[in-house]
């Protein structure tokens, strides 16, 4: 810790403007008095540290508690400041859960109650969610890895999810049969997990339950085509602002759902039995009935737009930010891996709307593993708490 000692030269107002930041940060007044009466000749240090983000608040409350019990030092002795930071460094190790108090899956309840809350708007702009997937994912790879179908997407390709101020990129996306996350203690048919990674390899899984029973949406390509016209969209607010305020332009909020009235070329029942999941409907052609020994091109490029648009109930094109607004409700919470070995600090997003899946696609799906279930049993809470989020966006670029 000596290069605290070197990081930067404040001046005077500098140091009070950080000594203003370090009380802000604490609520107590007796604490915020205790700070001041402490700082002494150590304000250089405290400051620097502060800037360049080197302490948490929870490391600044223990300085805190350590000067308190300390003499004032008017030039601290660097052997000093290394033993208040071993000390800081032992204390977060001990306050660090024990393994297997973070696991994956769990039983979400939808409607907000001790277990699951609605996240404030505060609290949403503060962990803003935003996707960045290109309208076409190019050169993915299919493959068996003897336990589930995975989908391996290359390096080249940019689709990112951006939450709590990291940035992750999607690595693979994989199937288990049952679900595994189950809603309000009923499991369903299939769930589908998008893995990404970010460059200190933490993750963050982005999950999609799916049922045979659930309600088919038709994608209508709205979420297509507003990619395609906010250029233009933008173009026309700079000519014309008085019509697009604020920048933003609903998109056609009739209801995107294809009921049974619409299905009038053939019986109904025979058209039920025919609809697909238009998504999956991409690559599962190339589904691998056994385990592959290397990765399989897929034909065509994917797009994830008919997923977003299908778990949305609306979305609003924002010319000014060049981006969309997703209305998709997704359950947020820290857990971890749902496959050996079973890693924490995973960041779960689970969407709240259930993907309709066809009878055939599912038993092709499930007969690649045997039809034998891959899904982990659903594991305790421990004190933890699911946040029902609404609001996302995606970059369109």
């Amino acid at each position: 810790m000596a290069l605290l000692y070197n990081l930067i030269n404040l001046t005077d107002e500098v140091i009070e403007t950080h000594k203003s930041m370090l009380v802000d940060r604490v609520s107590s007044k007796d604490v915020q008095d205790e700070i001041l009466e402490v700082l002494g000749g150590i304000d250089n240090i405290l400051a620097s540290a502060l800037q360049q983000n080197l302490l948490t608040e929870e490391q600044l409350r223990k300085l805190k508690s350590i000067f308190t019990k300390k003499a004032k030092m008017d030039a601290p002795d660097l052997n000093e400041m290394d033993n208040m930071l071993d000390e800081i460094d032992a204390d977060a190790d001990k306050k660090k859960k024990p393994f297997g108090q973070e696991q994956s899956p769990i039983n979400i309840i939808s409607a907000c109650h001790t277990t699951t809350l609605q996240m404030t708007d505060s609290e949403a702009r503060a962990s803003n969610l935003k996707f960045n997937y290109p309208a076409l994912v190019e050169d993915c790879t299919i493959m068996h890895n003897g336990y589930t179908v995975q989908i391996n997407i290359p390096s080249s390709q940019k689709c990112t999810l951006s939450i709590k101020g990291k940035t992750y990129k999607l690595v693979q996306f994989h199937f288990h049969t049952p679900a595994e996350h189950a809603i309000d203690s009923k499991i369903f048919d299939m769930e589908m997990h998008l893995v990404h990674a970010n460059e200190k390899s933490e993750l963050a899984v982005l999950g999609f339950i799916f049922a045979v029973e659930a309600k088919y949406y038709k994608p209508k390509l709205q979420l297509t085509q507003s990619r395609a016209h906010l250029v233009l969209s933008k173009e026309s607010m700079l000519k014309d602002t008085d019509n697009l305020k604020g920048g933003c332009i609903p998109v056609d909020e009739s209801d995107d759902c294809e009921t049974d009235d619409e299905w009038v070329e053939a019986p109904k029942k025979a058209q039920k039995n025919k609809r697909v999941n238009d998504f999956l409907a991409q690559f599962f052609g190339q589904l691998p009935s056994r385990k592959t020994e290397k990765d399989i091109p897929l034909k065509k490029p994917l797009s994830f737009d008919s997923l977003f648009e299908t778990s949305s109930n609306t979305f609003i094109k924002n010319v000014k930010t060049n981006e969309i607004d997703l209305d998709m409700e997704m359950f947020e919470y820290d857990g971890g891996l749902t496959t050996p070995p079973y890693s924490e600090g995973v960041q779960w997003l689970v969407a709240k709307r259930i993907q309709y899946i066809g009878k055939k696609q599912l038993s092709d799906l499930s007969a690649c593993w045997g039809n034998k279930n891959n899904a982990r049993l659903c594991q305790k809470y421990c004190g933890r708490v699911v946040k029902l989020r609404s609001t996302s966006s995606m970059q369109v670029v």
